[in-house]
């Protein structure tokens, strides 16, 4: 845990997934670990000190959609909506492509 550790997470919630375990507090997600240890963003571990195992983490609670840079801040999401028509002085949007895609803002850290 440092700098790059844990990750911020973008975490998933259907209702047909109602009472499963997301991992929270005893694993944590991977953003950059060095080479030697780390096996690649997203990859789950267990928090020091609890009673699971990383296999626990990584078999038995579901995975964060995104793990996204340490103390980067997530403070808000939107989804794009697309819409053929645009409001007056608007001369153009993203594309129709985009629809459903999600915009994450970030507070950002003062080291970073």
């Amino acid at each position: 845990i440092h700098n790059e550790n844990p990750a911020e997470e973008l975490n998933r919630f259907p209702e047909t997934l109602a009472g499963s375990d997301w991992g929270y507090p005893e694993c944590w997600s991977e953003y950059k670990l060095p080479g030697s240890i780390g096996l690649g963003r997203g990859t789950q571990w267990a928090w020091p000190g609890f009673r699971v195992s990383d296999e626990t983490c990584r078999n038995d609670r579901i995975q964060s959609e995104l793990a996204m840079q340490a103390h980067s801040a997530p403070l808000g999401i939107v989804f794009y909506n697309y819409t053929a028509t645009h409001p007056n002085g608007c001369s153009g949007a993203l594309p129709e492509s985009m629809h459903g895609h999600a915009f994450i803002a970030f507070h950002g850290s003062w080291n970073r």
